[in-house]
């Protein structure tokens, strides 16, 4: 997840009236009404969503007798199939729950999302650059397929897509923080969840409305950038566990790559290169030979820590000097040792010497040597030498 990403790139963006024209589509006619009122969750992640559906398994009583208590439930949806002509200027706007199949993912619309014609195209692109960079399968063969998770506490209290069989594919769910809650992008193995203001409709952006009055505004472009951050998540995901450091600076060294890669051939994704800030987050601690380990095997992992966001641009230098050394194959190696170490990694439950041992990995895979060879490069192309020091 690209913590803070999305607010700060949001500010002094222009607001967009894009063009809409009507798009031939099958179903997407019509808005499932439901009794149950919205849960409001500020932040809520893939992660989040995967704890909360774990911890109300665990809770559920059994029940072994008959009860003549009436209960009420929010009334079925069926999402139906919509597609996509290609075309930027072509916008397709969601009024229900609805999706497209696309040969590796399904796109999983909110209702009030306003989708431009060419971004199911683009997505694909992205996700075979990605596979090809990473050099590992979006959909790997020996990783436990789940379907799509049940995100009830996204739809007012009903599950759109607990009728979809979407196999191995990656379930892509595009959300309309239409109550302006704070909900930021984030993503597993099991699939991404993407809340994007720039893919939301004029209709909840409209004077009075929680977004309106929130203070952001509504982007003039899509920031692939942060779909590619997303998916690479999903791919590292389904093929071995990560520490927090590699996870998130792969995932932005990887948006970068991705998007630079493709930038001349895809008008669409040079304009999220064009218009995408770069910015290096805050860090405690200079980064050199003597520190690079220590800061590694920490890995930043109290998730309240003044400097949220470091794990982001350490693990993105990380990769790049790896990247520079050992070639784009060096991911592939990596994953190969901690997959074969069978290395276990839980957020939230942070044990040194299973950072430690993820360290160690990096060792084997590029040499004992390898992070004073980091720190010393830091030194020499003067990143990660200015911290943030409090008034």
């Amino acid at each position: 997840m690209r913590k803070g990403f999305r607010n700060s790139v949001l500010k002094g963006a222009a607001l967009s009236v894009a063009l809409m024209l009507a798009l031939p589509v099958a179903g997407c006619a019509g808005k499932a009404d439901s009794a149950t009122t919205a849960v409001q969750t500020e932040g809520v992640t893939s992660s989040d969503v995967a704890e909360q559906t774990k911890a109300t398994k665990e809770a559920a009583p059994d029940v072994t007798q008959e009860t003549t208590q009436v209960t009420t439930t929010a009334a079925p949806v069926t999402p139906n199939e919509f597609t996509l002509d290609g075309v930027k200027e072509h916008h397709f706007i969601s009024d229900s729950y609805c999706y497209l199949e696309s040969e590796k993912y399904f796109l999983l619309l909110d209702k009030d999302i306003d989708l431009p014609g060419d971004f199911a195209v683009t997505v694909d692109v992205i996700l075979d650059a990605l596979e090809e960079e990473l050099g590992l399968s979006a959909l790997p063969d020996d990783y436990e397929y789940s379907g799509v998770g049940d995100r009830s506490i996204f739809y007012d209290g009903v599950d759109p897509w607990e009728s979809l069989d979407i196999g191995k594919k990656v379930p892509i769910i595009l959300l309309a923080d239409r109550n302006a809650i704070g909900r930021n992008s984030g993503a597993t193995g099991d699939g991404a969840d993407l809340a994007m203001l720039a893919l939301t409709t004029d209709k909840i952006w409209e004077p009075g409305s929680p977004l309106a009055q929130s203070g952001w505004e509504k982007p003039d472009y899509v920031d692939y950038s942060e779909i590619a951050h997303e998916l690479t998540h999903v791919i590292t995901g389904r093929n071995c566990e990560m520490s927090k450091i590699m996870s998130e600076g792969l995932a932005d060294h990887m948006m970068y790559v991705v998007i630079d890669k493709l930038a001349d051939q895809y008008p669409t994704i040079a304009e999220t290169k064009e218009k995408t800030y770069r910015f290096d987050f805050i860090i405690p601690e200079v980064v050199n030979a003597e520190s690079a380990e220590r800061i590694f095997v920490y890995d930043f992992h109290d998730r309240n820590h003044a400097q949220s966001g470091a794990e982001y641009v350490i693990g993105r230098y990380l990769c790049e000097y790896l990247r520079e050394r050992f070639g784009r194959e060096f991911y592939r190696t990596y994953n190969d040792i901690i997959k074969a170490k069978h290395l276990d990694y839980v957020y939230g439950n942070y044990k040194e010497e299973n950072a430690q041992a993820f360290a160690d990995g990096l060792k084997e895979a590029f040499g004992e040597d390898i992070f004073v060879q980091f720190g010393n490069w830091c030194v020499e192309k003067d990143v990660l030498q200015y911290v943030y020091v409090p008034e």
